[in-house]
């Protein structure tokens, strides 16, 4: 059983990057470099929520601390997503909005909160909403990408006072009071945004 789920899903990596915040930026994390940081070798496209379930199950039996759920075609996300303690990034974007395989995720629920050890965030090109306006109680996570999620102002759920580093584009409001909460914050990134004040 567990050598069919390897084969049909993923392979080990050898060796593969350990995320440490004082030495990685968003650049790398969300950026370009970000699959470094994944110890499997993907071998999915788009997911059913069978095989979503089993590559879940591998997730959490072997305490893997990076999740690669980007253009998979999801558009609901199961709730056992949200019982991997040692998760430490989750990748739910795309690599563009047309992507084949691309995920078209409407909501990110606030269970989303039971990944306290939840350390970079990427939900980058699609157009999703999360549950609520309180921000996020991820009192780990420092890196959030967000591009092109269609956001016009930042939204004050994700305005988590843990954040060091953000990327967020094509703003056109002021950012919230509840922005200034964010006293970690060292980098933030706004590409073609039209900010006023």
């Amino acid at each position: 059983m567990e050598v069919r789920t390897m084969a049909k899903l993923w392979k080990p990596k050898e060796s593969y990057e350990i995320f440490d915040p004082s030495k990685h930026d968003i650049h790398e994390t969300c950026g370009g470099m970000w699959k470094h940081f994944i110890p499997y070798h993907r071998q999915y496209d788009t997911l059913s929520q069978e095989a979503l379930s089993e590559l879940i199950a591998d997730a959490r039996k072997y305490r893997w601390q990076a999740l690669d759920l980007s253009g998979c075609g999801l558009r609901t996300l199961p709730d056992e997503l949200w019982d991997l303690p040692d998760l430490r990034m989750l990748y739910l974007g795309n690599q563009s909005i047309s992507a084949q395989h691309a995920n078209h995720l409407i909501l990110l629920p606030r269970k989303i909160e039971k990944l306290q050890n939840l350390q970079v965030l990427s939900l980058g090109n699609q157009r999703i909403q999360v549950e609520g306006t309180d921000p996020l109680n991820l009192p780990k996570l420092v890196h959030l990408e967000l591009f092109d999620t269609g956001y016009d102002a930042y939204p004050t759920v994700f305005c988590i006072p843990s954040l060091e580093q953000i990327a967020i584009n094509d703003l056109s409001q002021s950012l919230p009071v509840q922005f200034s909460s964010m006293r970690h914050l060292t980098d933030l990134y706004l590409q073609d945004c039209r900010i006023q004040s």
